[in-house]
């Protein structure tokens, strides 16, 4: 058994059988807490980053939910030298820990003079394939 992503499942909505079972019918490895009545778990599984030659680095709140699969927006920026629109691009934490892989949104100076915006949009390795497919100068590291 390998490691778990535990929540807390919220009987005011349906039962937590019923929650789990319709995770299950959706095709998610729902399960229920051994011991905690009303926590459940889904199983962890390891997914491999495209790294790119392009790095843009987040601070850590913003690479924190990159890593769950937000976009990169403008304020989590810390670096994004010579960045250009329509770039393929590796986020990476403070520590240079690759945490996600997208397009890039916008420019550097665009980031940097109005911090708004997806600077950043995350595509998960599947979307990525299929880019890299549609459009053969997207490069890979």
């Amino acid at each position: 058994m390998g490691p778990r992503y535990y929540f807390r499942l919220n009987d005011l909505a349906g039962s937590q059988l019923d929650t789990l079972e319709s995770m299950r019918n959706g095709g998610l490895e729902a399960g229920s807490h051994e011991r905690v009545i009303d926590a459940g778990y889904l199983p962890v599984r390891e997914s491999a980053i495209p790294l790119n030659e392009k790095r843009i680095q987040a601070d850590r709140f913003a690479a924190e939910a990159v890593m769950q699969g937000a976009h990169l927006y403008a304020r989590g920026v810390r670096n994004c030298k010579n960045l250009k629109a329509g770039m393929s691009v590796t986020v990476v934490d403070p520590s240079g820990t690759p945490v996600g892989s997208g397009i890039a949104r916008q420019s550097e100076t665009s980031i940097l003079r109005y911090h708004q915006g997806i600077a950043v949009e995350i595509l998960n390795s599947d979307s990525f394939s299929l880019l890299c497919e549609k459009h053969p100068g997207t490069r890979l590291a």
